[in-house]
């Protein structure tokens, strides 16, 4: 089923509502634009496959409905740019969600594995990839381009019914909630804002005091123009660019040319922009001025214990079947190390089953409440607390 019009649409939806589940995937283009740009929308269900041609249909309604009923469990694999471009067309997050990857993870099988490889191993069936690299706002779409997007979809039932089963009979069905919870946080979804889009800008570290307010006005520009035009900002000015401006901020838009980089059209369309930006930093007063985010490097007995940790982390790894870099990441790990108590209850890594399976245990460590021993019978490392347990 290929949807293209509204009335199309209507009965689909009419033909969707009240359906216990609904795989979906979505095929975009961002390349060039500062939001993804959504081109097509796969959904199934055990009775239904069906593509929205988004670009002809012209609007989401009356889809939204399906992506916000508490009924209809949507069923996604690495679904967070999918559930980026609902959130930028919907101003919220569809929920009930289940996202594959992320259950794949909890039952052992890698932090992220691939569709393709669910699917084969489910159901075992070998997707073809001829279409990764696909331009999708080309019209029309030929039958392999379709052909390929339906599979995309096609399979996600049946891998959310082994998935579902397996974490069951570990145990780990639960452990999901967390993760669905953090997925449907708008906050995740949120970019940056502009007058913080300068701490992204690359080479910013090297930049201080009335360098860095004028690079803070600049890249504000640059991001509000970004989302006005729906240009990506590397196609309004480049990062390199905006470090030029500060080291050498011009007076007139004549000298904006001396720019390397900055192109005459980009001059014409903005240059008395950029030129009022420039301003607008250099008269921001000192006690406004931009500082560079204070951060340490580990000690060198901070990073051991890391290392430590890391170890530990390993056997709770083989233990659990769970990747250790999904049970923690080395950033996190230098994040618990160097927070204070209060901090270290709102990391990540202190919430949820995360926090049960290993972030209490890493706490416990950090602060002398248990030990790592080496177990010669089993070939691991095991971490005991204080009452030797």
């Amino acid at each position: 089923m290929y949807i293209q019009t509204v009335d199309q649409l209507t009965d689909l939806v009419a033909q969707l509502r009240g359906s216990a589940r609904l795989a979906i995937d979505t095929e975009f283009m961002r390349e060039r634009s500062y939001y993804p740009q959504l081109e097509i929308i796969q959904v199934a269900t055990p009775q239904i496959e069906a593509i929205i041609d988004y670009p002809s249909v012209g609007q989401l309604a009356p889809f939204d409905e399906i992506l916000s009923a508490p009924e209809t469990l949507k069923v996604f694999h690495s679904g967070q740019q999918d559930l980026e471009i609902f959130y930028n067309l919907l101003g919220q997050v569809p929920t009930p969600i289940f996202d594959t990857q992320v259950a794949a993870a909890l039952v052992g099988m890698g932090a992220q594995v691939g569709y393709a490889r669910l699917v084969e191993e489910v159901t075992g069936v070998t997707l073809q990839k001829s279409q990764t690299r696909t331009d999708w706002s080309r019209r029309p779409l030929s039958q392999s381009q379709l052909d390929y997007a339906l599979n995309d979809v096609r399979y996600l039932l049946p891998i959310h019914d082994s998935l579902t089963r397996q974490l069951s009979t570990q145990g780990r069905l639960a452990w999901l909630d967390d993760e669905w919870e953090s997925m449907a946080q708008s906050e995740t979804y949120q970019r940056t804002p502009p007058q913080d889009a300068w701490q992204r800008v690359k080479g910013m570290h090297r930049l201080k005091g009335r360098r860095l307010a004028l690079l803070q006005a600049l890249a504000d520009w640059r991001e509000r123009e970004a989302m006005r035009s729906n240009r990506a900002t590397s196609f309004v000015v480049r990062d390199e660019v905006l470090i030029d401006l500060v080291h050498r901020p011009p007076d007139s838009v004549s000298a904006l040319h001396d720019i390397r980089g900055l192109h005459p059209r980009e001059i014409r369309r903005n240059g008395e922009a950029l030129l009022a930006a420039l301003v607008r930093g250099q008269q921001l007063p000192r006690e406004q001025w931009p500082s560079l985010p204070r951060s340490r490097g580990l000690s060198s007995g901070e990073k051991a214990l890391v290392s430590l940790m890391q170890s530990w982390l390993k056997a709770r790894s083989d233990d659990t079947g769970i990747a250790a870099s999904y049970l923690a990441t080395t950033n996190e790990l230098n994040e618990l190390v160097q927070a204070t108590p209060a901090q270290r209850r709102r990391l990540p890594l202190m919430q949820g089953w995360r926090a049960r399976l290993v972030g209490n245990d890493l706490v416990a460590l950090l602060e002398g409440r248990a030990a790592l021993v080496w177990e010669p019978e089993r070939g691991q490392i095991q971490l005991l607390d204080e009452g030797g347990g």
